[in-house]
């Protein structure tokens, strides 16, 4: 028997324990519309222990007339629910109040859309028949409607991406849902319906990452390209230190707000809508949305359309209760003849910078500034050890000495090379975190006999160890840098005369260092008469293990979510080779595999520094 009670409310405070990662009052509870008498009706039997069935409803709505949208979910199996991409519950068993299951109920205007959606279910047994009852309704004022669509089910284990809205389902059973529930399977109706919306994370000011957080990297080249060369995200991850932090590049060349570029087959607006689903489907705590350099060198977008767009998105995002961070498009740079200057276009570029910063003041979210004063950090963060003369300059510089500088970091002036990501990465870093990175350096005063580590930690201390050893210590750093160490020593000049030095880890790898320019007063200047010698290493060993690690973890998400092969795999080719799909679901374990190691090496290790003398 059925029971649809009048008394009996399912609180927030009910619907957060059935899906304590979705649900949060964002606003006042929506008020029942759905009843028993219109729940579709679907059943899976078991035939393995944990064994499932996966449903899917398509329709079509216009919820812009709509003041409300109610979604009522009762089952008693174990459900994961979604709409649009966003996920209401996972692996959820609805809780009980005596004999009665207390139906879910979820307020979701927010997540429809204007024409197709898609609602979609995987219920699971671990034994016997799972029964599942949904019911979306629509109220416009008086009036309340449910929404009627297709459903279908799937003869097998659905690949990757099948709770999506565009996902291709041709090869789907259709099926006809049942109107009246088995009579033994009692329920109670909610009252009342929280919106969807994940609690957002307290955060701290200024922002930092913190710990468990989930990071989408959302934009064009910039962010498309740092996946190629991994400083950027081992930049951040290094800044983590002990906390676990993972990230997604979502990344795409040329893109705009409008997703241009991600379309595919289709026009811009479906790749838009995947891109919102993909992002909802990875659950992010914070996402950093890079947008602005390809509208500024776009005729075709008005700056009401960009911040028309771009307020779009955000909208589209904020179910997702991510902590938004937008960033500037970067000051361009220039170039060698006879390529183009793209600085030129800086004006405008800097005209959408300062929009991007009122969207952002319009919404209380974080804004990061990548366009003033560029130049000047980048040449600030030039520390990395490299030949040819220093890099600094003034607002006097030659413009061909200017894009010779430039040269060092882009190809184009738009587009930074690996030296290039090395650089802004650490801008990227400090400007995010407010404050820089701390490179580790080790003090070696010869006349006392003594040592000190800045940013760095010392044991193991020995001096003279070894007929040919003048010193041996162990030092780890206090944060992992991208900055190669430097150690610095003071003596006389036949002290410092004939002065070898090598960095070991604990698998006896070696890394030489090499002396570089004196440093007197904060200028470099060559090292003449000084009585400081400085030594710095070719890299840091650690951040390049790291590095490498980022790298090879960000080409298998790339394969994972934008396969060369994708037209068969879900596309309208799907029928020819769609059964390999089941292949990208691989990648997850390969990838999980990786960030266990990026968490280990994110971390500086304890490592050894010798100098010997020559003779």
């Amino acid at each position: 028997m059925r029971i649809k009670s009048s008394s009996s409310l399912l609180s927030l405070a009910t619907v957060m324990l059935l899906n304590p990662l979705s649900m949060v009052a964002a606003a006042p509870a929506a008020p029942a519309i759905s009843s028993a008498e219109h729940l579709h009706w679907v059943t899976t039997t078991a035939t393995d222990a944990g064994s499932a069935g996966w449903y899917r409803f398509v329709f079509d709505a216009n919820p812009d007339g709509a003041e409300s949208a109610t979604l009522t979910l009762v089952s008693d199996g174990r459900c994961s629910l979604y709409l649009n991409g966003q996920r209401l519950l996972r692996q959820t068993t609805l809780e009980r109040k005596e004999d009665n299951i207390q139906a879910a109920g979820f307020e979701v205007r927010t997540l429809l859309r204007r024409g197709r959606n898609s609602l979609t279910l995987e219920l699971r047994s671990d034994a016997g028949t799972a029964t599942a009852g949904l019911d979306l309704s629509l109220l416009a004022g008086q009036q309340s409607t449910t929404v009627t669509g297709t459903w279908k089910t799937a003869p097998e284990t659905p690949p990757v991406g099948w709770s999506q809205t565009d996902f291709n389902d041709r090869d789907w059973t259709a099926v006809t849902p049942g109107t009246t529930a088995p009579d033994t399977l009692k329920f109670l109706i909610p009252e009342q319906f929280a919106a969807v919306k994940p609690a957002a994370r307290a955060r701290t000011v200024p922002f930092q990452l913190q710990d468990d957080d989930h990071v989408v990297l959302l934009g064009g080249t910039f962010f498309e390209r740092a996946q190629q060369y991994g400083y950027l995200e081992a930049a951040l991850s290094a800044a983590a230190g002990e906390r676990h932090v993972t990230f997604r590049n979502l990344g795409w060349s040329a893109d705009t707000v409008f997703a241009e570029s991600r379309g595919i087959f289709d026009p811009p607006a479906q790749g838009y809508l995947r891109m919102i689903e993909h992002i909802r489907a990875e659950e992010p705590t914070v996402i950093l949305i890079n947008y602005g350099q390809n509208e500024a060198l776009q005729n075709s977008i008005s700056e009401e359309q960009f911040v028309q767009q771009y307020n779009r998105l955000l909208t589209d995002l904020e179910p997702t209760g991510a902590v938004m961070v937008l960033i500037s498009p970067h000051e361009l740079l220039p170039a060698i003849r006879p390529i183009p200057d793209p600085a030129r276009f800086n004006g405008k570029l800097h005209h959408f910078a300062n929009l991007v910063a009122q969207i952002a003041a319009s919404r209380n979210l974080d804004f990061i500034d990548l366009f003033s004063h560029f130049t000047q950090d980048l040449q600030a963060a030039e520390t990395f050890p490299h030949s040819g003369p220093a890099t600094q300059t003034n607002g006097q510089t030659q413009p061909i000495l200017a894009a010779a500088m430039a040269s060092r970091w882009t190809e184009n002036g738009m587009h930074f090379n690996d030296h290039g990501y090395a650089v802004v990465s650490e801008v990227f870093r400090n400007r995010l975190l407010s404050g820089a990175s701390q490179p580790a350096s080790i003090s070696v005063n010869l006349l006392e006999s003594a040592t000190a580590g800045q940013h760095a930690m010392l044991r193991d201390v020995q001096w003279n160890p070894a007929a040919d050893v003048l010193l041996q210590l162990q030092y780890q750093e206090t944060q992992l840098s991208a900055q190669p160490l430097k150690v610095r020593i003071n003596g006389t000049r036949m002290d410092l005369a004939d002065l070898t030095m090598e960095v070991r880890d604990q698998r006896e790898s070696r890394w030489p260092l090499s002396q570089q320019a004196a440093e007197t007063d904060g200028q470099v200047q060559p090292d003449n008469d000084a009585e400081q010698a400085v030594y710095q290493i070719a890299t840091n060993p650690d951040f390049e293990q790291l590095r490498s690690l980022v790298m090879q973890k960000n080409e298998l998400y790339f394969h994972r979510w934008r396969p060369q092969n994708i037209t068969y795999l879900y596309g309208f080719r799907k029928h020819e080779q769609g059964n390999n799909a089941v292949e990208i679901a691989q990648f997850d374990p390969l990838v999980q595999q990786l960030e266990s190691q990026i968490h280990q090496n994110q971390q500086a290790t304890w490592k050894t520094l010798v100098i010997r003398r020559s003779r």
